[in-house]
């Protein structure tokens, strides 16, 4: 799954909206700049593609000399796609990263002997290194000292430049450190040369609140402030975050201890049956003067040691992910547990120094049974203003088409102008932190469920881009519904998710009963999940923008046109359990006189809920919940009409075809391969596959 979307993530075709701020002794302030990326903006076919680079370029440290920065590998993203630009503020600038006690704490009183810096195009030329010093309590990065410039003469290499450094910089406590190089930032229209910035995409760990502002700094004039100083382009306040300039500096010696070992992104299985295999992995480095020759990891089940693994790899100085499996306790009881990772010996020592990052814990569940899994959910984020949004439509229509177990719903955002879809309810904001937080459209989430691997997830949040050149819409739906199976092939599904209706039109009143049975004790597995209820419509005609050219009578499926139920906030009603393993939940909507309802769906789903109720100092408010919380349990949608599919809407019998269109939204006049869209004469809509 990873090498198909690592080799296919320059065909992403979406527009990202973001914002500089400026950093200084007055606090972050937001201004008005915008950092231009690509490949989003631009297609896959574009010259502005330079050479991928076939393997990291290894630094040789001595045993005393660490690569210290947001991340200390020499892995880079593919550079055959990599790349942002300043493109509206060409001329000399300096890139850089600010390095603070969590880089440094390690590494007082030793030296930064050289810089890394990484460029993603070819033809970039760099004038030279520069460190930046500045006092930790007044931040005034405004006057920052320059206490080391190294000459760096002509065109850069695509991938790593190592720069030896002609004034090495001791690293003093209570001073921050602003490490950068000065490039030629070019104009947009010289393609390639004008995104020479590459960034390591690193995923947040956790909340995009605790990610650092200051991995992604440019040094600049900026009319918001008529000063002279570093802004960042991770505006936290705003969600808008690029990851970390791929800058390292190499430290020799300081205040380490000889033998220490670092562990960080422990993943861990969510559920998980007594007696039985477990998968889970962690990262793992050397963080002392010398590499360790041997060590111990132990591995825990609620507190209890279960195994204990001696040196599973031979360690050096960038992390390394180790994955294995135990075998679960018989005789587990159902419900929550823990499982835990730590650093027992090093060298046959028990470690009593740099003892933070030595443990690192996670919860999961052990079940006994399962109920069937019904049908996987896909929310769709779009906008009839989103020019390369066709290509998701068309990327979503054939993995429905391939896979009918899959539940649609397109929710219209109005984030880039009014869309006629759009719907006016305020849950839907909360919908879009989760899935649209970062202004990128068109995306799409599956099943909630948060991926975190930077090659397909680069936002870290639960949605990922959907928009793919047509020559791989094929093998990408494929890729996404292996990845969907190969993940829910670990959680199980503890609820059914059955819908019944009943329709009167005269009123048009929709009554829904939403109900099922589930394991022994469903209630339990299930506490805290929620009932959402969803009603969508196809067959909905309004311009779209498609690839630069709006097209005026542009068909759109799946519309979401009602969150039925009632709670103001998070999506979800509570479940109505008759008992500990059966629920039934009732609904009852009017229909608005303008949807068709022979077009629309009923979707239904457990999950957790989105948002929940705190009370504090002002009397409560609703807040989000953790997004790796947010996967859904069991889904189900039917047509209204027919209350036993989802492909053909019902027609009048005597309704003819006055119109054909392929999935992108443009017309043709006869049948082609594939999904085709028929607008029928009684104002419906048929999805037909000509095979």
């Amino acid at each position: 799954m990873k090498k198909i979307f690592t080799l296919l993530a320059a065909l992403v075709l979406s527009l990202t909206i973001a914002n500089a701020q400026i950093i200084g002794k007055d606090a972050i302030k937001k201004s008005t700049v915008k950092l231009q990326k690509y490949p989003r903006t631009g297609l896959a076919s574009s010259p502005r593609h330079s050479k991928a680079q076939s393997a990291p370029q290894r630094i040789a440290l001595d045993s005393d000399e660490h690569i210290i920065g947001f991340y200390t590998t020499d892995d880079l993203p593919d550079l055959t796609y990599a790349g942002y630009g300043v493109t509206w503020n060409p001329g000399q600038l300096k890139a850089g990263v600010i390095f603070e006690d969590d880089v440094l704490q390690k590494y007082y009183g030793g030296q930064m002997t050289k810089v890394r810096f990484a460029i993603g195009a070819e033809g970039v030329e760099v004038a030279g290194v520069d460190i930046y010093e500045f006092d930790a309590i007044t931040y005034d990065t405004e006057n920052a000292t320059l206490v080391s410039h190294t000459d760096f003469t002509g065109t850069a290499a695509v991938g790593w430049n190592d720069v030896t450094l002609t004034t090495p910089v001791t690293i003093k406590k209570g001073m921050y450190y602003i490490v950068s190089y000065e490039y030629t930032q070019l104009e947009d229209e010289e393609l390639a040369a004008s995104f020479p910035l590459v960034t390591d995409l690193e995923l947040p760990e956790g909340i995009v609140d605790i990610i650092p502002t200051y991995g992604f700094v440019v040094y600049g004039y900026w009319s918001d402030y008529n000063v002279w100083d570093w802004y960042t382009f991770n505006d936290l306040s705003y969600g808008i975050y690029y990851g970390n300039l791929c800058i390292q500096a190499v430290v020799k010696g300081g205040g380490n201890v000889a033998d220490d070992i670092a562990l960080k992104n422990f993943v861990a299985d969510k559920y998980g049956k007594a007696g039985e295999e477990y998968e889970y992995s962690f990262n793992i480095r050397s963080d002392g003067n010398t590499l360790p020759s041997t060590y111990e990891i132990s591995i825990s089940i609620d507190g209890a040691v279960t195994e204990t693994l001696s040196t599973p790899i031979t360690l050096t100085t960038s992390y390394q992910t180790y994955s294995g499996k135990i075998t679960l306790p018989a005789g587990m009881s159902t419900g929550d547990h823990s499982i835990a990772v730590h650093v027992e010996t090093i060298n046959g020592n028990v470690p009593t120094q740099n003892t933070e990052d030595d443990t690192l814990e996670a919860t999961f569940n052990v079940y006994e049974g399962s109920v069937s899994r019904q049908m996987h959910l896909i929310e769709e984020y779009t906008s009839t203003l989103c020019t390369w949004c066709p290509l998701g439509h068309a990327l979503l229509e054939k993995l429905q088409e391939n896979n009918p177990n899959y539940a649609l719903v397109a929710i219209h955002s109005e984030g880039m102008g009014d869309d006629p879809m759009f719907i006016s309810d305020g849950r839907t904001e909360y919908m879009e932190y989760y899935a649209d937080y970062y202004g990128s459209l068109p995306a799409a989430s599956f099943n909630r469920y948060l991926y975190n691997d930077a090659d397909l997830n680069a936002d870290g949040i639960v949605s990922i881009p959907i928009a793919y050149t047509s020559y791989y819409t094929e093998e990408v739906a494929n890729e996404i519904a292996s990845l969907v199976n190969s993940t829910y092939a670990k959680i199980p599904a503890f609820a059914e998710v059955n819908i019944d209706y009943t329709y009167n039109p005269d009123t048009r009143a929709l009554s829904i009963k939403v109900y099922g049975d589930g394991v022994s004790k469903a209630n339990e597995y299930l506490a805290g999940n929620r009932l959402t209820v969803y009603l969508t419509e196809d067959g909905l005609v309004y311009t779209q923008l498609n690839q630069g050219t709006y097209v005026y009578d542009y068909v759109h499926n799946n519309v979401l046109r009602l969150i039925v139920n009632d709670n103001e906030f998070g999506l979800g009603d509570e479940i109505g359990w008759t008992s500990d393993s059966s629920y039934e939940n009732n609904f009852t909507v009017t229909l608005d006189s303008s949807w068709n309802v022979d077009n629309m769906h009923i979707v239904a789903l457990i999950s957790k809920d989105l948002a929940h109720w705190e009370d504090d100092d002002e009397g409560g408010g609703w807040y989000y919940n953790d997004m790796d919380e947010m996967y859904v349990n069991n889904a189900n949608m039917i047509n209204i009409s027919s209350g036993t599919g989802i492909k053909n809407a019902i027609t009048d019998s005597n309704a003819v075809e006055s119109s054909r269109y392929i999935i992108d939204g443009r017309q043709i006049s006869s049948p082609v391969k594939g999904l085709n869209i028929i607008k029928m004469s009684d104002g419906t809509a048929r999805k037909v596959t000509v095979k």
